[in-house]
């Protein structure tokens, strides 16, 4: 048994080794972040819709006060109004990261053509996750391709 036995501490080195090596991200995982960026689009446009119910329930009586009243303080009140939603927007769009710009020139907010309440409902909701991992997909084939002609597989 003296010559055969292998001794557990001699072992526990080259397991631990090859454990942190193991556990450590890929040169290619790394390269791929790197051209690829993070992604918080989604939090950052519900975020916007939250905002924007607030400014469309605002609209909604400016609009219905617009249409019973036709009067230049009532048009100058909705003018106002206008000029409240471009912060919000602009706020929202100079937070974006390359890949989040990206992903809203694919997925516009249909700000016009949908409520922020209808945005988000579940189906519009679906769709954007959807729309999201398609350019995040995309955007990883791309940098796969970058970090290969780098030399890193």
């Amino acid at each position: 048994m003296g010559g055969r036995h292998i001794n557990m501490k001699k072992l526990l080195a080259p397991i631990t080794l090859l454990f942190l090596v193991a556990c450590q991200p890929s040169e290619l995982e790394g390269c791929l972040k790197a051209n690829i960026g993070e992604s918080d689009y989604l939090n950052k446009f519900n975020t916007l819709l939250d905002e924007l119910v607030i400014f469309e329930t605002k609209y909604e009586k400016i609009i219905e006060a617009v249409q019973n009243d036709s009067s230049k303080e009532s048009t100058d009140r909705y003018m106002e109004i206008l000029v409240e939603f471009r912060p919000i927007y602009e706020t929202f769009s100079e937070s974006l990261t390359v890949l989040e710009k990206k992903i809203s020139d694919r997925h516009p907010p249909a700000l016009l053509e949908l409520s922020a309440k209808e945005q988000k409902g579940a189906s519009q909701q679906q769709a954007l996750k959807e729309s999201i991992s398609k350019v995040i997909l995309d955007e990883k084939d791309i940098a796969t391709g970058l970090c290969h002609a780098q030399g890193i597989y």
